[in-house]
């Protein structure tokens, strides 16, 4: 029993869940899964300083099949802070590959996508070397590259690892076999996918114990890359009980840490707090930055942070939580129209900070509604609806002349979603 509760005690961190040589073996990436605890299976979880890495040292200690890339990666202290269970992270060779890059999140479906040369990693040629499995001490470089965690086609090892340095999870793959560190959620020895190349193939997880051989699968990366989502409905049931919290931490192998999910859940359903929207208008004279939610317990306040450039951050205000069932509105502002980005938490009554969402405001944005009796004049809205408290659509529709008429609403508070020519859709909260 002691010997188990050590164990758990690391849970919380990064498991690998899909990894691909690409179909032509250089269009790789890693895919990261974020997993709570025991303890704490739906606290959000700081990854500033977690190792990613090939490093097959410590998986083949000799023979052809070791030949150990110099370096790693890992996240930037600092960044990926506060983590929610169930994200996914995907950092993939952005010189071979293309994607819709979200290193923030900033769109709040709990998936981030990584370039290597995004300033939220660390790159280092210094640790490890091909005869040295260390990671300590190292200096991290300002270039950053793919070979740092490149996977060699005959074999080698997907890997992450705790800002100590010490062994998480990770497997191997093609000729690397020999020797497996131990995993510090199970106490059981990591181990080799396929002894098969690893030319133009993948390797995913699909559910239950993320340290056993047998829930990992792998196939033609052509046919079965995934990257940035759920690998299977498997997966995808693997992810929602990480998320919910459902997952048991205590027992790997439990049957019900395995099934099948058609859907999604949300990443929201971990908080007591279900997030509507966040976004922000300038005006002529400051800039209004609105978030409205559909449910809320358990919260003390809100705080809004704001940043020049995504990394050191300042507190701009706070608002006090409704704490209501309901819909639940509230605005602030900024004076300053310079680019910037916004950060939203919420403070729970325990006095855990959660962070809700990050948004980009850029000082170029003109606002795009203006309120006068009886209507709205608009700058660049093509469409839009308005909707009660209640989430009930009441009109929607083109938008004529640049102008709405309110003048059917009886008096209240509303809420009208414009979308503008290019697709993107805000939101103002307006009273009549």
């Amino acid at each position: 029993m002691f010997a188990v509760m050590a164990f758990n005690c690391f849970a919380q961190g990064l498991i690998i869940n899909e990894v691909s040589n690409g179909v032509d073996s250089t269009k790789e990436y890693f895919e990261l899964v974020v997993i709570g605890s025991q303890t704490d299976p739906t606290g959000f979880v700081d990854l500033g300083g977690w190792i990613i890495d090939d490093n097959n040292g410590d998986f083949k200690l000799s023979g052809a099949g070791v030949g150990i890339a110099l370096g790693h990666i890992r996240i930037r202290p600092g960044f990926l802070s506060n983590v929610k269970p169930g994200s996914i992270i995907l950092i993939y060779n952005s010189v071979e590959r293309s994607f819709p890059n979200d290193p923030l999140d900033s769109n709040g479906d709990c998936v981030y996508i990584i370039p290597i040369n995004d300033v939220s990693l660390d790159n280092t040629a210094t640790l490890p070397t091909t005869s040295n499995t260390n990671y300590f001490p190292v200096t991290y470089l300002a270039i950053k590259i793919w070979d740092r965690i490149g996977l060699r086609n005959g074999g080698d090892v997907a890997q992450t690892r705790r800002p100590d340095g010490v062994f998480f999870h990770g497997f191997s793959y093609g000729d690397v076999t020999g020797l497996f560190p131990i995993f510090p959620s199970s106490g059981t020895n990591s181990f080799n996918v396929s002894t098969l190349t690893g030319t133009g193939k993948n390797y995913i997880f699909n559910c239950g114990n993320f340290t056993s051989a047998s829930n990992f699968t792998s196939a033609a990366a052509s046919t079965n890359e995934t990257p940035g989502a759920p690998n299977n409905n498997q997966n995808r049931y693997f992810i929602n009980s990480i998320r919910n919290g459902t997952y048991d931490y205590s027992n790997l192998s439990n049957a019900t840490n395995c099934g099948s999910s058609t859907t999604l859940a949300s990443c929201e359903e971990i908080l007591p707090i279900e997030l509507i929207f966040f976004n922000g208008i300038n005006t002529d004279f400051k800039r209004i930055l609105q978030w409205q939610t559909s449910s809320e317990s358990g919260l003390s306040y809100f705080e809004i942070s704001k940043s020049s450039n995504g990394i050191n951050w300042t507190p701009l205000g706070m608002m006090e939580a409704d704490n209501s069932n309901n819909w639940s509105s509230y605005e602030l502002y900024d004076l300053n129209l310079e680019d910037c980005y916004y950060q939203l938490s919420v403070i729970d009554v325990f006095g855990s900070t959660n962070i809700l969402k990050t948004i980009f405001i850029s000082g170029k944005e003109s606002e795009m509604i203006f309120q006068r009796d009886g209507e709205f004049l608009l700058t660049t809205a093509v469409s839009f609806e308005i909707f009660d408290f209640s989430g009930k659509q009441l009109k929607n529709g083109s938008v004529d002349n640049n102008i709405i008429s309110i003048d059917w609403l009886s008096s209240g508070s509303y809420i009208i979603a414009l979308k503008d020519i290019g697709g993107t859709t805000r939101y103002k909260i307006f009273t009549k």
